[in-house]
C-alpha cells in the first residue's frame, strides 16, 4: 500500500457534456498508448477520458447510425493492431477504428457471440471471448475466423458449461476458463486443436478442487501460480512442473 495517498478522488455522472462519465457502472479500464483511458460502462457505451485536455467523448448506441456501438452494455475490451475490441451485453464484439472513430462487428450472425463477457489475446495471435450462452470462442486476428467450443452433454471432454464469465491464457499458453455453475476449465496448448478439455469442480481425485463451482476470475501471478476467485473464496494452484 503506497503510504503517501491521502485520499481517493471519485468520477461521478454530470449533467454538463464532456465533464465526467455519462454512466455511474463501471466494468473496467484500458489505457492507450498515450496515457488516454477507455472506460467500459453498463449503460452508457465506451466512455474515452482524454488526460491532457481532461474531456470525456462517449461512444453510445445510435439507431441511426450503423457505425455505431451496438450496444451500451460493455463488459470488456482489448487492444488488437492499434484497434479496440469491445465485447458488449447482447451487441456482441465490435472493433472501434480509433482513427476513424467508427464501430464494426466481429461475424455479428455468430450467436455464440451475441454477449461477451471477456476477451484476451494469446500469444499466437488469437483473441479469446467468454460469453454468456455461447461458451468460448477463438477468433483470429488477421482473418477473423471464429472457432467455438461449447458444452456437449455427452462430452465429459468438452466445455463443462456454456456460461463462462471469465478466461485467461497463462504464460505456457493454456487457456483457463471459469464457469458460471461448474467450476473451471482447462484447455491446454497441445489440446486447442482437438478442444479437449480437463475439467476442475467441487470434487473429484484432481489436484485443484474449488470451494464454490461459481468463478470470478483467473490469474496467473509472477511464479506461474494460477489463482481463482470464486464466491466461496479464492483457490491457489500450481501446474506440475
Amino acid at each position: 500500500i503506497d503510504k503517501n495517498i491521502t485520499k481517493f478522488d471519485h468520477y461521478y455522472k454530470s449533467s454538463i457534456s464532456g465533464a465526467s462519465i455519462n454512466n455511474n457502472i463501471v466494468r473496467g479500464f484500458y489505457e492507450d498508448a498515450d496515457s488516454n483511458l477507455w472506460i467500459a460502462t453498463d449503460g452508457g457505451g465506451l466512455n474515452f477520458f482524454d488526460r491532457k485536455k481532461r474531456h470525456y467523448v462517449a461512444y453510445d448506441h445510435d439507431t441511426a447510425d450503423p457505425t455505431s456501438i451496438k450496444s451500451n452494455a460493455v463488459l470488456t475490451f482489448c487492444e488488437v493492431n492499434g484497434s479496440l475490441w469491445v465485447g458488449t451485453w447482447q451487441g456482441g464484439i465490435n472493433v472501434l477504428d480509433i482513427k476513424t472513430k467508427t464501430f464494426r462487428q466481429i461475424d455479428p450472425s455468430n450467436p455464440q457471440l451475441r454477449s461477451v463477457f471477456y476477451l484476451i489475446k494469446d500469444s499466437n495471435g488469437n483473441v479469446w471471448a467468454s460469453t454468456f450462452g455461447g461458451g468460448i470462442s477463438k477468433i483470429d486476428i488477421n482473418t477473423e475466423q471464429v472457432r467455438s467450443y461449447l458444452h456437449d452433454p455427452s462430452n465429459p471432454l468438452s466445455l463443462s458449461s456454456d456460461i463462462t464469465p471469465c478466461i485467461m491464457a497463462d504464460s505456457d499458453g493454456n487457456i483457463w476458463v471459469g464457469t458460471q455453475d461448474s467450476g473451471v476449465n482447462l484447455l491446454t496448448k497441445e489440446n486447442i486443436d482437438d478442444g479437449i478439455f480437463r475439467r476442475f469442480g467441487l470434487s473429484g481425485n484432481d489436484s485443484l478442487m474449488l470451494q464454490s463451482k461459481l468463478i470470478n476470475h483467473i490469474f496467473e501471478d509472477s511464479k506461474k501460480n494460477i489463482w481463482i476467485a470464486t464466491s466461496g473464496g479464492l483457490t491457489r494452484f500450481e501446474m506440475s512442473k
